[in-house]
């Protein structure tokens, strides 16, 4: 359940009904009290958050949805569970490959991404690199052109060269990755009163560091 509020009056109900004998919803906290207590299986309430992609809470939240714009069909709207009783069985969930392995074999396992947000993000991040990456920018479209040229190892040489110091290693990898700091990443932040250079007040960019700064000084 992604309300914190509700969960709490749900609580007050089980534990204080003195205190919900004038409540709003009495009615149907009492009705909600009763199918737990009269449950033949233990009901569990969690609390999650909202609208990233939790598996019963979408579900639960489809159903909230349909119940406030009709009047019927709230329960014919979804399709019945599976004959093993997995009520999303019609379903295509992100899930990821666990390994047991014991003395003689290794059994693979799929655990569906119990949170779109955080746990996707982790498990790009883990298999692919990919968890905070900007899939739309001009520094990954530039990548994926590359790679179907690119010399992997010319191109990553200078990690393991001697003469190059850590701080040029970093600036190389902000180069790539468009995170060098320039008068242009520092405008939006309020750490500079324009995009321009300081120094010759052209519009400032990585490519203008590369090629140069034209200022009779440089």
């Amino acid at each position: 359940m992604d309300s914190a509020c509700s969960l709490s009056q749900i609580r007050k109900q089980l534990l204080f009904l003195e205190l919900h004998r004038k409540h709003t919803h009495s009615k149907l906290l009492k009705e909600i009290v009763y199918m737990i207590t009269e449950s033949d299986t233990p009901i569990n309430f969690y609390k999650v958050k909202a609208h990233i992609g939790v598996i019963g809470n979408e579900f639960a939240d489809a159903i909230a949805e349909h119940a406030a714009l009709h009047n019927y069909g709230h329960d014919e709207a979804f399709p019945p569970p599976s004959p093993d009783g997995n009520p999303f069985a019609h379903l295509y969930w992100l899930a990821e490959k666990n390994n047991e392995t014991t003395h003689t074999t290794i059994k693979f396992n799929l655990a569906p991404l119990q949170n779109n947000k955080d746990k996707l993000k982790a498990h790009l991040s883990k298999h692919h690199r990919l968890g905070d990456a900007n899939t739309n920018s001009g520094y990954h479209n530039y990548w994926k052109r590359l790679l179907t040229s690119v010399n992997l190892t010319t191109s990553n040489s200078f990690w393991s060269n001697t003469r190059i110091n850590v701080l040029q290693k970093r600036n190389v990898m902000k180069f790539r990755t468009g995170t060098l700091y320039t008068q242009k990443m520092a405008h939006p932040y309020g750490r500079a009163t324009n995009s321009s250079c300081l120094l010759c007040h052209q519009p400032d960019s990585q490519i203008r560091m590369l090629s140069g700064c034209q200022h009779a000084s440089i």
